[in-house]
């Protein structure tokens, strides 16, 4: 078992690598974003985020969790290997016929004829998921995140050249379509080609896996009512441009906090694992892991809801400005969600997953009923605050969660977080008051001086408060000499940059 500080080490390095992988992927898919809201309308956007979301439900709910079975498992067996791709490729057949099947009801349901054709086509997605290489995760079991890295990069290069290829080609919502086979195809022949392995099939290896696996298969199928039926929901009272708005709203907050925590999360999940019979150890982790998180994505979430007046015209367009007021809300109500992020990895880890469930049986329903009573009863911005009430109380069943799994008490996630806190309350204020100063700026232009000078102030009031609250309160170890200690090995390759 590793000790507190060689699972720091690995968990630091595994999150640098996929943390560095997402960053390049976000990026990518940010650039992409830009050119897209362009040359696509928010109706398109909506029609595909409803089509998405009708296959992402049943492929995310029918996720018996075998890969994370085969992480926790200690010395799988190769019967045991090739169980687990027998089932997901079975589950990937069985739901690929059945979304192909129920397209064109789809289209009925939600008075979109346009969504029988996508639906159809996006059905291949579950097959060609179940063909993955499970041999691929033996990496995650070592901590060795720099393959799935590449893999990230490599699909999201292929997708991002393809998506835009069609989107200039055709100006239509296909280039979202094919782009997403395309990226899915990409990762599935990478995973073969970065471990060999020659599958076959078999059930015989069913039933440590199914140990694992029965009670997260149905918190599967929950979390993915929960987090993928807000398009859905809201498609029956609101517009497709408005279901577009509130898709986007989602992808530029909730789900890109996803892309920052996930990289951690990934790598905690083996770590929480090797520490699961150790109470102390596995708390000391736990908040370890919070303190970091919420240091690194806080500022990044409260710094979009700051600058999304800015933002949003000057690098979407004048047809998106009805996004503003969703991403300031859903960026801050991410702020406050992110303290009880990282209790999925250790819940997870511990192997609790009754524990999931159950919180899963409690969040499903609700954010239906918030989400589409929203909708229902005040339109897109009835939507938005169902979401951001759905958001907030998930978090608050994670800290209880927490709680039980490790006697990580709410007060003490405030405590390990408290110096962020600190920053980003220095940090709005100041980014306030400058706004406050600024003469009426309009236009391209007038945006762009007001968005660069509202994050650079911004950013250095929240670096220097809460290096500031470390350097006083004797620098202690934790996220922040983590960081100081990364920033520091970097000094030779800058040097060596400059030098070429």
């Amino acid at each position: 078992m590793p000790d507190k500080g060689s699972l720091g080490r690995d968990v630091m390095r595994g999150a640098a690598w996929i943390g560095g992988s997402r960053l390049t992927v976000r990026m990518i898919g940010f650039v992409s974003t830009l050119f897209l809201a362009r040359l696509l309308s928010p109706e398109d956007f909506g029609l595909v985020a409803v089509a998405m979301a009708f296959v992402a439900i049943p492929q995310q709910a029918a996720d018996f969790g075998f890969n994370q079975a085969l992480i926790r498992l200690n010395d799988p067996e190769p019967v045991e290997y090739a169980t687990a791709w027998t089932f997901n490729l079975l589950r990937g057949v069985v739901l690929s016929l059945a979304l192909f099947a129920l397209a064109s009801p789809a289209a009925h349901l939600f008075n979109e004829p346009r969504l029988s054709l996508a639906i159809g086509v996006l059905a291949l997605l579950p097959l060609i998921k179940g063909l993955e290489n499970v041999r691929f995760v033996d990496y995650e079991r070592r901590m060795n995140f720099a393959p799935a890295a590449k893999v990230m990069v490599a699909m999201k290069v292929a997708a991002f050249t393809v998506t835009l290829t069609v989107a200039f080609a055709t100006r239509s919502y296909w280039a979202l379509i094919v782009g997403s086979i395309t990226s899915e195809v990409f990762r599935v022949a990478l995973t073969y080609a970065l471990v060999p392995y020659c599958p076959y099939p078999t059930f015989r290896g069913w039933k440590r896996l199914w140990a694992f696996s029965g009670w997260l298969s149905g918190a599967n199928f929950l979390q993915a009512i929960a987090v993928r039926s807000d398009e859905l929901v809201a498609k029956t009272s609101l517009a497709t441009d408005a279901v577009g708005f509130l898709h986007m709203g989602k992808e530029l907050t909730v789900a890109l906090m996803q892309e920052v925590v996930g990289p951690v999360r990934r790598a905690l999940f083996p770590g929480f694992a090797s520490l699961a019979q150790k109470p102390d150890e596995l708390r000391d982790a736990y908040l370890a892991s919070v303190s970091g998180v919420f240091l690194v994505a806080a500022p990044i979430a409260a710094g979009f809801a700051l600058v999304a007046n800015n933002a949003v015209p000057l690098l979407l367009g004048d047809q998106w400005l009805s996004l503003i007021p969703i991403v300031q809300v859903l960026s801050a109500t991410s702020v406050l969600a992110l303290i009880g992020q990282q209790a999925v990895p250790l819940i997870m880890g511990t192997g609790h997953t009754k524990l999931w469930f159950q919180r899963s049986t409690v969040i499903a329903p609700l954010r239906l009923v918030l989400v589409g009573g929203g909708a229902a009863a005040a339109g897109l911005p009835g939507a938005v605050g169902g979401l951001a009430l759905a958001v907030m109380a998930s978090a608050v069943l994670n800290l209880e969660l927490a709680r039980k799994v490790s006697s990580a008490t709410p007060p003490m996630h405030l405590f390990a977080c408290r110096r962020s806190i600190l920053g980003i309350t220095v940090m709005t204020a100041v980014v306030v008051c400058v706004e406050w100063g600024f003469p009426p700026l309009t236009g391209p232009v007038g945006n762009a001086v007001v968005l660069l000078t509202k994050s650079v102030v911004g950013a250095l009031a929240y670096v220097a408060v809460t290096g500031a609250a470390w350097y006083y309160s004797g620098q202690p170890w934790g996220a922040e000499a983590r960081l100081l200690g990364v920033a520091r090995s970097m000094y030779p390759l800058i040097g060596r940059l400059v030098r070429f």
